[in-house]
């Protein structure tokens, strides 16, 4: 519950980054295709970069314990 609240949080983030930049998906332009895929992309490499430090975060200790 409390990862699922964190994920949608950093989604917002990411949203209202690239609001920022002018990068909105909902925003017609001549080569949407461009700013699409890097806003997948980096919202993809956000993703993967969120959970890799909750992983090392939480399985080090664990780890170390064991």
């Amino acid at each position: 519950m409390k990862l699922a609240s964190a994920q949608g949080k950093t989604d917002r983030d990411i949203t209202f980054f690239y609001s920022l930049l002018g990068y909105c998906s909902d925003k017609p332009t001549t080569h949407s295709r461009g700013p699409d895929m890097l806003t997948r992309i980096m919202n993809h490499f956000f993703r993967l970069t969120i959970f890799g430090a909750l992983f090392i975060g939480f399985g080090l200790p664990f780890y170390v314990y064991l």
